[in-house]
């Protein structure tokens, strides 16, 4: 069985299912920040909303965060690298993607080992699995701005 019919039904369940629907709301509410230009369609998915925005301040990226929510979205954004920023369904992500690939698989997390080098790779770190190993090709530090789903890297 691949990784992808593993996670399949889950791709369909109730968390994925909301936020297909809520991706047109995403580039409605980014249409008003011109600098957010949205990326080509094969870095966008039926779940996640990907844009270029460079070298965006805390301010500007509290915007964002604020108009997200005001649109009543259940959403988690990461911006990394000074120049992506990445729109997803609440508690989706590298690393809890890679904990419950893991729990299907029957695989302990201390027998996890999670490699990255970018920001979006943060919450991968964050799972307490047995190893992180990270290149960092930024000269950025990673840090979290005041609203907990907007995370910079």
């Amino acid at each position: 069985m691949s990784v992808n019919q593993l996670l399949v039904t889950d791709l369909d369940g109730p968390l994925f299912g909301s936020m297909r629907r809520d991706t047109s709301t995403v580039r409605s509410v980014l249409a008003s920040f011109p600098k957010a230009r949205l990326q080509p369609d094969e870095f966008q998915s039926q779940y996640k909303s990907s844009y270029f925005l460079a070298d965006a301040q805390p301010d500007e990226l509290a915007a964002i965060y604020k108009a997200l929510t005001q649109a009543r979205l259940d959403f988690e954004a990461l911006y990394s690298g000074a120049r992506f920023l990445d729109v997803l369904p609440q508690g989706v992500s590298k690393g809890s993607t890679a904990r419950m690939l893991a729990k299907k698989l029957g695989v302990a997390i201390s027998h996890v080992i999670a490699c990255g080098d970018s920001g979006n790779d943060v919450t991968l770190f964050a799972q307490g699995f047995r190893q992180s190993i990270v290149r960092f090709n930024c000269g950025r530090k990673s840090w979290t701005i005041d609203q907990p789903p907007l995370s910079l890297a």
